[in-house]
């Protein structure tokens, strides 16, 4: 894929001079990360103190360490390439580019990463004032590997996912709609609200100190279980909450941290065999 990587480098320059060319636009996603970001900290640490600084086997240290790297993986693995696909099909564009001597998936690869490297840049000083204020868990060499290698696939299954979104509006046109269901699912189930082993501990447990006592726990629990169930059977999780989870240590041990990993090699073979199916594959001009 990357033979030809002389060709696409101007996308990816090009990409990361778009992400800075508004400065006032830079320095307000600047200030929402650090708006965010505050503003989970504050809260989860609040919930992990009403419950003695420790919710089950999961520590508060590990929790706001989940939700400090998952911010930056999250910004590693955000793509919207289906947004940009979706504008060119309405706008006719998209015929010039399949048109013109270079792969198209290519090229929105190289965009992807063009965006991924510039979006990068901003969470900087995010990260060393939450280094300061929080501080984030010291892991191991062997933690590290684990969480290069999840955060490549993470990387991959976010372009790959998005690029069968992109590609859908050939034929629905206007993917405004689904694109918005798509964040919020995401939202919902890739562990960006609440970590996905936390579903299943409240499905075990329980949930402490919550203000609904007037619905009965046993539903609470199943709702949590099904909540779990229904994160795994989707990709979300091995986007978001897989890599963070690994590096904070709440995916602890060899044999739990491999599954999560063979789990997101799935899910790149699966995304990749749709975008090489015959109809995908003749619009992308791979």
């Amino acid at each position: 894929m990357f033979k030809d990587i002389g060709i696409y480098t101007g996308f990816i320059a090009n990409a990361i001079k778009e992400t800075y060319a508004y400065k006032f636009r830079a320095m307000i996603w600047i200030v929402y990360d650090f708006v965010f970001l505050f503003i989970e900290y504050f809260l989860w640490r609040a919930i992990f103190e009403a419950n003695g600084g420790k919710m089950y086997n999961v520590t508060m240290q590990q929790y706001i360490g989940y939700i400090v790297i998952g911010m930056f993986v999250a910004r590693l693995t955000r793509c919207n390439i289906d947004f940009d696909i979706s504008t060119e099909v309405k706008n006719g564009n998209i015929v010039m580019n399949l048109l013109k001597p270079y792969s198209y998936l290519k090229m929105n690869f190289a965009k992807y990463l063009g965006y991924t490297v510039g979006g990068a840049f901003t969470l900087i000083p995010v990260i060393i004032a939450v280094y300061f204020m929080a501080g984030i868990p010291n892991v191991g060499l062997k933690t590290w590997a684990a969480f290069a290698v999840s955060v490549l696939f993470a990387f991959i299954i976010g372009f790959l996912f998005s690029l069968v979104i992109g590609m859908l509006a050939f034929w629905l046109t206007n993917i405004w709609g689904l694109n918005l269901f798509k964040w919020n699912l995401i939202a919902l189930f890739s562990g960006q609200m609440i970590a996905v082993n936390m579903f299943f501990k409240f499905g075990e447990n329980g949930l402490p100190n919550l203000p609904v006592a007037f619905l009965p726990a046993e539903i609470l629990q199943t709702f949590f279980r099904v909540m779990g169930y229904i994160a795994y059977a989707l990709p979300f999780q091995a986007i978001f909450y897989t890599p963070s989870a690994i590096y904070s240590g709440m995916i602890g041990g060899s044999k739990a941290v491999m599954i999560h990993i063979m789990l997101q090699m799935f899910w790149v073979i699966f995304m990749a065999a749709i975008v090489c199916c015959p109809p995908m594959r003749a619009m992308s001009r791979t």
